[in-house]
Protein backbone atom coordinates (compact mmCIF):
# COMPACT_ATOMS: atom_id res chain seq x y z
CA UNK A 1 0.00 0.00 0.00
CA UNK A 2 1.74 3.53 -1.17
CA UNK A 3 1.80 6.00 1.45
CA UNK A 4 0.64 9.18 1.38
CA UNK A 5 0.23 12.14 3.67
CA UNK A 6 -3.04 13.71 4.87
CA UNK A 7 -3.49 17.05 6.51
CA UNK A 8 -6.03 18.41 9.20
CA UNK A 9 -6.48 21.02 11.16
CA UNK A 10 -7.04 21.45 14.85
CA UNK A 11 -10.82 21.81 14.46
CA UNK A 12 -10.64 18.40 13.26
CA UNK A 13 -9.52 16.86 16.82
CA UNK A 14 -12.11 14.98 18.77
CA UNK A 15 -11.11 16.45 22.00
CA UNK A 16 -10.29 20.17 21.72
CA UNK A 17 -7.27 19.95 24.77
CA UNK A 18 -5.67 17.22 23.46
CA UNK A 19 -2.10 18.42 21.99
CA UNK A 20 -1.10 16.65 18.81
CA UNK A 21 2.76 15.58 18.15
CA UNK A 22 5.14 13.82 15.94
CA UNK A 23 4.99 10.76 16.43
CA UNK A 24 1.31 10.09 18.05
CA UNK A 25 -0.06 7.25 16.80
CA UNK A 26 -3.53 8.46 15.90
CA UNK A 27 -6.74 7.35 14.54
CA UNK A 28 -8.58 9.70 11.80
CA UNK A 29 -10.89 9.05 8.71
CA UNK A 30 -8.89 10.57 5.36
CA UNK A 31 -10.87 12.25 2.55
CA UNK A 32 -10.05 13.34 -0.74
CA UNK A 33 -10.00 16.84 -1.57
CA UNK A 34 -12.23 18.42 -4.53
CA UNK A 35 -10.09 21.49 -4.57
CA UNK A 36 -6.35 20.19 -4.24
CA UNK A 37 -4.36 17.14 -4.42
CA UNK A 38 -4.43 16.43 -1.06
CA UNK A 39 -5.95 13.74 1.39
CA UNK A 40 -7.35 15.56 4.46
CA UNK A 41 -7.66 13.70 8.20
CA UNK A 42 -10.61 14.31 10.26
CA UNK A 43 -12.61 12.75 13.14
CA UNK A 44 -8.85 12.61 14.75
CA UNK A 45 -8.75 10.72 17.79
CA UNK A 46 -5.05 10.69 19.77
CA UNK A 47 -4.48 6.72 20.42
CA UNK A 48 -1.40 6.87 21.96
CA UNK A 49 2.16 9.01 22.71
CA UNK A 50 5.11 7.21 21.83
CA UNK A 51 6.55 8.12 25.67
CA UNK A 52 3.26 6.59 27.19
CA UNK A 53 3.59 3.57 29.46
CA UNK A 54 0.51 3.44 31.18
CA UNK A 55 0.69 1.12 34.52
CA UNK A 56 -2.87 0.17 35.75
CA UNK A 57 -1.13 -0.52 39.12
CA UNK A 58 0.28 2.83 39.67
CA UNK A 59 -1.92 5.35 42.00
CA UNK A 60 -2.27 8.76 41.31
CA UNK A 61 -3.32 11.63 43.31
CA UNK A 62 -6.37 14.70 42.05
CA UNK A 63 -9.24 16.29 43.03
CA UNK A 64 -12.77 16.20 41.45
CA UNK A 65 -13.32 19.78 39.12
CA UNK A 66 -16.38 19.10 37.64
CA UNK A 67 -19.26 16.90 37.94
CA UNK A 68 -22.18 16.36 35.91
CA UNK A 69 -24.86 13.19 35.54
CA UNK A 70 -23.15 9.95 35.34
CA UNK A 71 -19.21 11.76 34.43
CA UNK A 72 -16.70 14.62 35.35
CA UNK A 73 -13.47 15.42 35.51
CA UNK A 74 -10.62 15.03 37.61
CA UNK A 75 -7.47 17.51 37.93
CA UNK A 76 -4.10 15.58 38.63
CA UNK A 77 -1.55 16.88 40.76
CA UNK A 78 1.48 15.54 38.39
CA UNK A 79 -0.48 15.39 35.03
CA UNK A 80 -1.29 18.63 33.00
CA UNK A 81 -4.12 17.75 31.37
CA UNK A 82 -7.73 16.22 33.32
CA UNK A 83 -8.93 13.02 33.09
CA UNK A 84 -12.01 12.21 32.43
CA UNK A 85 -14.11 10.69 35.42
CA UNK A 86 -17.16 7.94 34.66
CA UNK A 87 -19.17 6.76 37.80
CA UNK A 88 -18.85 3.54 36.98
CA UNK A 89 -15.06 3.86 37.61
CA UNK A 90 -15.99 4.50 41.36
CA UNK A 91 -18.53 1.36 42.44
CA UNK A 92 -17.95 1.48 46.10
CA UNK A 93 -18.39 5.15 46.45
CA UNK A 94 -22.04 7.02 46.90
CA UNK A 95 -22.26 9.59 44.23
CA UNK A 96 -23.43 11.99 47.22
CA UNK A 97 -19.79 11.97 48.31
CA UNK A 98 -18.49 12.66 45.11
CA UNK A 99 -18.74 16.58 44.47
CA UNK A 100 -16.14 19.49 43.29
CA UNK A 101 -13.19 19.47 45.38
CA UNK A 102 -13.19 16.07 46.83
CA UNK A 103 -9.60 14.19 46.63
CA UNK A 104 -9.72 11.28 45.16
CA UNK A 105 -7.32 8.09 43.74
CA UNK A 106 -6.80 6.44 40.49
CA UNK A 107 -5.19 4.86 37.77
CA UNK A 108 -5.00 6.43 34.53
CA UNK A 109 -5.43 5.14 30.98
CA UNK A 110 -5.91 6.02 27.39
CA UNK A 111 -9.67 5.42 26.07
CA UNK A 112 -8.93 2.94 23.21
CA UNK A 113 -12.22 4.57 21.23
CA UNK A 114 -11.55 8.41 22.06
CA UNK A 115 -8.05 8.53 22.97
CA UNK A 116 -9.13 10.16 25.60
CA UNK A 117 -7.71 9.94 29.05
CA UNK A 118 -9.87 7.79 31.56
CA UNK A 119 -9.92 7.34 35.40
CA UNK A 120 -10.13 3.81 36.28
CA UNK A 121 -10.48 2.11 39.73
CA UNK A 122 -11.29 5.23 41.50
CA UNK A 123 -11.46 5.75 45.37
CA UNK A 124 -11.75 8.51 47.77
CA UNK A 125 -8.16 9.74 49.07
CA UNK A 126 -7.59 11.47 52.59
CA UNK A 127 -8.85 14.93 52.63
CA UNK A 128 -5.73 17.35 51.55
CA UNK A 129 -3.36 14.76 49.99
CA UNK A 130 -3.79 16.27 46.70
CA UNK A 131 -1.29 18.81 46.61
CA UNK A 132 -1.28 21.77 44.10
CA UNK A 133 0.84 24.66 45.64
CA UNK A 134 3.80 24.42 47.83
CA UNK A 135 4.66 27.75 49.82
CA UNK A 136 7.93 27.94 50.77
CA UNK A 137 8.71 29.15 54.68
CA UNK A 138 11.38 32.05 53.97
CA UNK A 139 10.03 35.25 53.83
CA UNK A 140 11.82 37.88 51.25
CA UNK A 141 11.17 41.58 51.24
CA UNK A 142 10.69 43.84 47.94
CA UNK A 143 9.37 46.43 46.51
CA UNK A 144 5.81 46.72 44.13
CA UNK A 145 7.04 47.43 40.12
CA UNK A 146 3.36 46.78 39.13
CA UNK A 147 0.07 47.51 41.03
CA UNK A 148 -2.67 45.21 40.30
CA UNK A 149 -5.13 46.44 37.78
CA UNK A 150 -8.44 47.12 39.41
CA UNK A 151 -11.28 44.74 38.09
CA UNK A 152 -13.06 47.18 36.90
CA UNK A 153 -10.87 47.55 33.91
CA UNK A 154 -11.35 43.49 32.71
CA UNK A 155 -14.98 44.59 31.35
CA UNK A 156 -13.54 46.77 28.61
CA UNK A 157 -10.15 44.87 28.08
CA UNK A 158 -11.31 41.06 28.83
CA UNK A 159 -8.10 39.68 27.93
CA UNK A 160 -6.38 41.74 30.72
CA UNK A 161 -4.47 39.66 33.18
CA UNK A 162 -5.42 40.52 37.23
CA UNK A 163 -1.75 40.49 38.17
CA UNK A 164 0.93 42.98 39.73
CA UNK A 165 4.56 42.48 39.87
CA UNK A 166 7.27 42.21 43.01
CA UNK A 167 10.80 42.65 42.03
CA UNK A 168 12.87 41.17 45.43
CA UNK A 169 15.87 39.60 46.03
CA UNK A 170 15.86 35.90 46.45
CA UNK A 171 18.57 33.44 47.44
CA UNK A 172 21.05 36.02 46.66
CA UNK A 173 19.47 36.95 43.11
CA UNK A 174 17.10 39.39 42.15
CA UNK A 175 13.85 38.34 41.01
CA UNK A 176 10.75 39.02 39.41
CA UNK A 177 7.21 37.57 40.74
CA UNK A 178 4.24 38.45 39.77
CA UNK A 179 0.71 38.05 42.77
CA UNK A 180 -2.73 38.23 42.17
CA UNK A 181 -5.51 39.57 44.90
CA UNK A 182 -5.81 36.40 46.20
CA UNK A 183 -2.21 36.79 47.49
CA UNK A 184 -2.37 39.62 49.90
CA UNK A 185 -1.97 38.87 53.32
CA UNK A 186 -4.58 41.57 54.55
CA UNK A 187 -7.67 42.43 52.50
CA UNK A 188 -7.94 45.94 53.22
CA UNK A 189 -4.17 46.15 51.91
CA UNK A 190 -3.56 47.15 48.23
CA UNK A 191 -0.01 47.79 47.35
CA UNK A 192 1.12 50.39 45.00
CA UNK A 193 3.84 50.61 42.83
CA UNK A 194 7.02 51.94 44.88
CA UNK A 195 6.17 50.32 48.44
CA UNK A 196 8.19 47.93 50.36
CA UNK A 197 6.39 44.59 50.65
CA UNK A 198 7.10 41.40 52.58
CA UNK A 199 6.11 37.87 50.54
CA UNK A 200 6.60 34.14 50.43
CA UNK A 201 7.23 32.20 47.32
CA UNK A 202 3.88 29.90 46.26
CA UNK A 203 5.02 27.09 43.77
CA UNK A 204 2.01 26.31 41.48
CA UNK A 205 3.38 22.23 40.87
CA UNK A 206 1.45 21.65 37.49
CA UNK A 207 2.62 24.89 36.31
CA UNK A 208 5.97 24.74 36.79
CA UNK A 209 6.17 21.32 35.84
CA UNK A 210 4.85 22.48 32.38
CA UNK A 211 7.46 25.54 32.58
CA UNK A 212 10.25 23.02 32.86
CA UNK A 213 8.78 21.04 30.09
CA UNK A 214 8.81 23.91 28.09
CA UNK A 215 12.34 24.84 28.95
CA UNK A 216 11.43 27.69 30.93
CA UNK A 217 11.28 26.82 34.59
CA UNK A 218 10.22 29.31 37.72
CA UNK A 219 7.41 30.45 35.60
CA UNK A 220 5.20 28.23 38.06
CA UNK A 221 5.86 30.62 40.78
CA UNK A 222 4.33 33.65 42.17
CA UNK A 223 4.49 35.72 45.35
CA UNK A 224 1.83 34.96 47.70
CA UNK A 225 1.03 36.55 51.59
CA UNK A 226 2.06 39.94 50.43
CA UNK A 227 1.95 42.97 52.72
CA UNK A 228 3.20 46.34 53.08
CA UNK A 229 6.33 46.91 55.33
CA UNK A 230 5.39 49.11 58.31
CA UNK A 231 8.52 51.24 59.45
CA UNK A 232 8.87 53.13 62.29
CA UNK A 233 10.77 56.34 63.38
CA UNK A 234 10.07 59.26 64.96
CA UNK A 235 8.86 62.67 63.92
CA UNK A 236 12.10 65.36 63.53
CA UNK A 237 10.37 68.69 61.93
CA UNK A 238 6.87 70.34 61.60
CA UNK A 239 5.87 72.89 59.86
CA UNK A 240 2.53 73.72 58.80
CA UNK A 241 0.47 71.01 57.17
CA UNK A 242 3.49 68.82 56.67
CA UNK A 243 6.67 66.85 58.88
CA UNK A 244 9.71 65.02 58.02
CA UNK A 245 10.01 61.93 60.00
CA UNK A 246 13.67 60.18 60.82
CA UNK A 247 13.97 56.58 60.61
CA UNK A 248 17.23 54.54 62.35
CA UNK A 249 19.83 53.57 59.66
CA UNK A 250 18.46 55.42 56.98
CA UNK A 251 19.84 58.53 56.31
CA UNK A 252 17.38 60.37 54.68
CA UNK A 253 14.22 61.88 56.19
CA UNK A 254 10.93 60.47 55.20
CA UNK A 255 8.37 63.25 54.46
CA UNK A 256 4.68 63.24 55.50
CA UNK A 257 1.25 65.76 55.26
CA UNK A 258 -1.27 66.06 57.78
CA UNK A 259 -3.73 64.12 55.03
CA UNK A 260 -1.87 61.34 55.78
CA UNK A 261 -2.33 61.10 60.02
CA UNK A 262 -4.95 58.66 61.35
CA UNK A 263 -7.27 59.21 63.83
CA UNK A 264 -6.84 63.03 63.89
CA UNK A 265 -3.90 63.05 66.08
CA UNK A 266 -1.78 65.75 66.69
CA UNK A 267 2.25 65.22 65.82
CA UNK A 268 5.32 66.89 67.86
CA UNK A 269 9.11 66.77 67.31
CA UNK A 270 10.13 63.66 69.05
CA UNK A 271 6.67 61.37 68.66
CA UNK A 272 7.31 57.82 68.15
CA UNK A 273 4.98 56.62 64.71
CA UNK A 274 4.35 54.15 62.42
CA UNK A 275 3.78 53.99 58.86
CA UNK A 276 4.08 52.89 54.68
CA UNK A 277 6.94 54.14 52.75
CA UNK A 278 6.21 54.88 49.57
CA UNK A 279 9.23 56.63 47.21
CA UNK A 280 10.24 59.15 50.17
CA UNK A 281 6.59 60.04 51.09
CA UNK A 282 4.94 58.42 54.52
CA UNK A 283 1.50 57.03 53.98
CA UNK A 284 -0.97 55.93 57.02
CA UNK A 285 0.82 57.70 59.80
CA UNK A 286 -0.52 56.45 62.82
CA UNK A 287 0.81 58.06 66.44
CA UNK A 288 2.41 55.18 68.70
CA UNK A 289 4.12 56.87 71.63
CA UNK A 290 4.14 60.80 72.69
CA UNK A 291 7.78 62.55 73.28
CA UNK A 292 8.59 62.44 77.13
CA UNK A 293 8.58 66.49 76.69
CA UNK A 294 5.47 66.61 75.61
CA UNK A 295 3.75 64.49 78.43
CA UNK A 296 5.38 66.68 80.79
CA UNK A 297 4.15 69.81 78.81
CA UNK A 298 0.80 68.28 79.07
CA UNK A 299 0.56 67.89 82.37
CA UNK A 300 1.88 70.97 83.54
CA UNK A 301 -1.00 72.13 81.73
CA UNK A 302 -3.39 70.19 83.64
CA UNK A 303 -1.99 71.27 86.93
CA UNK A 304 -1.86 74.46 86.25
CA UNK A 305 -4.02 77.04 88.60
CA UNK A 306 -6.97 78.04 86.40
CA UNK A 307 -9.29 80.87 87.07
CA UNK A 308 -12.49 79.89 89.27
CA UNK A 309 -14.94 80.20 85.83
CA UNK A 310 -12.96 77.82 83.94
CA UNK A 311 -11.69 75.11 86.34
CA UNK A 312 -13.37 71.45 85.92
CA UNK A 313 -14.22 68.42 87.60
CA UNK A 314 -12.55 65.39 86.29
CA UNK A 315 -15.75 63.87 85.04
CA UNK A 316 -16.87 66.98 83.27
CA UNK A 317 -14.70 69.86 81.14
CA UNK A 318 -17.14 72.42 80.14
CA UNK A 319 -16.95 76.48 79.91
CA UNK A 320 -19.38 78.40 79.44
CA UNK A 321 -19.00 82.53 78.31
CA UNK A 322 -21.64 84.82 78.22
CA UNK A 323 -21.14 87.44 75.14
CA UNK A 324 -20.61 90.80 76.01
CA UNK A 325 -21.05 93.96 74.13
CA UNK A 326 -18.86 96.95 73.69
CA UNK A 327 -20.65 98.51 75.88
CA UNK A 328 -20.77 95.68 78.13
CA UNK A 329 -23.86 94.82 78.00
CA UNK A 330 -24.45 90.87 77.14
CA UNK A 331 -25.71 89.00 74.01
CA UNK A 332 -24.52 90.17 70.86
CA UNK A 333 -24.75 93.10 68.98
CA UNK A 334 -28.03 93.60 66.82
CA UNK A 335 -25.80 94.02 63.66
CA UNK A 336 -23.79 90.80 64.25
CA UNK A 337 -27.06 88.78 64.42
CA UNK A 338 -28.45 89.85 61.59
CA UNK A 339 -25.31 89.35 59.43
CA UNK A 340 -25.63 85.61 60.79
CA UNK A 341 -29.20 85.28 59.25
CA UNK A 342 -30.52 85.84 62.69
CA UNK A 343 -34.14 87.85 62.68
CA UNK A 344 -33.84 90.11 65.59
CA UNK A 345 -37.22 91.41 66.41
CA UNK A 346 -37.54 95.17 66.56
CA UNK A 347 -38.22 97.18 69.57
CA UNK A 348 -40.87 99.96 69.72
CA UNK A 349 -39.86 103.21 71.14
CA UNK A 350 -42.04 104.02 73.73
CA UNK A 351 -44.52 106.89 72.68
CA UNK A 352 -43.08 110.93 73.47
CA UNK A 353 -45.54 112.25 76.17
CA UNK A 354 -47.67 115.48 74.83
CA UNK A 355 -46.56 118.97 75.84
CA UNK A 356 -46.93 120.66 78.87
CA UNK A 357 -47.38 124.18 79.80
CA UNK A 358 -45.22 125.62 82.73
CA UNK A 359 -47.00 127.45 84.99
CA UNK A 360 -44.08 128.66 87.06
CA UNK A 361 -42.80 130.28 83.63
CA UNK A 362 -43.01 134.22 83.35
CA UNK A 363 -46.51 135.62 81.84
CA UNK A 364 -46.19 135.86 77.78
CA UNK A 365 -46.14 140.20 77.14
CA UNK A 366 -46.92 140.93 72.75
CA UNK A 367 -44.79 143.41 71.95
CA UNK A 368 -46.61 146.86 71.17
CA UNK A 369 -47.25 147.92 67.22
CA UNK A 370 -45.45 151.39 67.83
CA UNK A 371 -43.09 150.29 70.15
Amino acid sequence: VPTQRAIFAKSQLNESHVHIEVNDLIFFDCYKSDKVDLAVAKNVVLMRKPHENFDVNKRELGAISAMKGSFGFITCTERIADVFLHLSQVPDVPKEELSVGTDVEFSVIRGAENGRLQAINVTLAEPGSAVFEEIEEEVHEGTVLEKIPNSNMKKTNPTLILSGLIEGLVNGKLEKLPFLHSDKLYGKQYPKQGDRVTFQILTDLKREKAAQMAGRPGLGRRATKVAIVALEGKVAATKGNFGFIEVEESPTRIFFHVSEILEGAELHVGDTVTFFENKGTARKVRLQKKAEVQKEAEVQRENEERPEHLRWSKSERSVIRLAKGPDGTRGFSREYQESRGVKVPVEEKPPESPLQLNVSAAPFIPASKNG
